[in-house]
């Protein structure tokens, strides 16, 4: 008869062998994420080497927009712009305006008129959030500002022609525009504070949160509390297509794409 091998001891060879994928796992992506397989553009600490192998890479990418800049110790290096570019030409920042949105939010919370840490509905009478399993109280201004309010939109807001009426903002949230052109609701629809979940809805809640709060509009605002005291002049939340130096936008193509607006200007 053929010998029957010991169950617990190939137990303990696979028990050995799973623990060795996972630290062999976890060894692989820390060395990723710390750069071990990734080789230096140019010397440490020679600032001429790097702007050249970058702008090299840049050339090499074919964009069609690009400016470029070098800054060490708050000091700028230098800078690259390409065809029709200057250091005054304005870009479309797409949602890296809520980074400018959450600045507003933690100004507001240094004057004491917010609170991160009471329902965002404390704030709120032009708007709020549907009825839902959840504990809608749960939704802070803490979490919306680090996506852990339980909303579950995933938004991702669509454009708006130059011709077309721009809704209001509580219309927005009431019915939004998804770039994915499929039906979203700002809503919670799961346990808030459980997990991360990126939502563009909840920047829209914060937009409108500064607007009850400052009871100016979001765009004035930002301008006079924000974008003005940072001495960001060309900073705006204007319609590109009214402004002069804005850098056009091409389509996959490569052909002009006309400017647009858009409804969630915190997101």
């Amino acid at each position: 008869m053929p010998q029957q091998g010991n169950p617990m001891r190939e137990l303990k060879w696979l028990g050995l062998s799973l623990v060795l994928i996972v630290v062999l796992a976890a060894t692989l992506t820390f060395g990723a994420l710390q750069g071990w397989f990734r080789h230096a553009m140019a010397p440490q600490g020679d600032s001429a080497s790097f702007m050249s192998a970058a702008t090299d890479y840049i050339h090499l990418s074919e964009p069609a927009n690009v400016a470029f800049a070098l800054v060490e110790d708050g000091t700028l290096v230098d800078a690259y712009y390409s065809t029709g570019i200057n250091e005054q030409t304005l870009f479309p920042v797409a949602s890296l305006s809520k980074w400018f949105t959450a600045f507003a939010i933690m100004k507001l919370v240094d004057e004491g008129k917010l609170n991160v840490d009471v329902p965002v509905s404390t704030y709120l009478t032009r708007w709020q959030l549907p009825p839902s399993k959840f504990d809608n109280d749960q939704v802070t201004i803490r979490r919306l500002l680090s996506h852990t309010a339980g909303l579950t939109d995933g938004l991702g807001f669509a454009d708006y022609s130059e011709s077309e009426p721009l809704p209001t903002l509580e219309s927005s949230l009431q019915n939004p525009r998804a770039s994915s052109g499929n039906p979203v609701a700002i809503r919670v629809g799961r346990e808030p504070g459980s997990a991360f979940q990126y939502s563009g809805g909840g920047y829209l809640i914060l937009q409108l949160l500064v607007e009850e709060v400052t009871g100016v509009s979001f765009d004035v605002y930002m301008q006079h509390a924000v974008f003005d005291p940072l001495q960001m002049i060309r900073s705006t939340y204007r319609y590109p297509g009214e402004l002069q130096n804005v850098a056009q936008s091409l389509t996959a193509s490569g052909e002009v794409a006309p400017f647009y607006r858009y409804a969630a200007a915190g997101a």
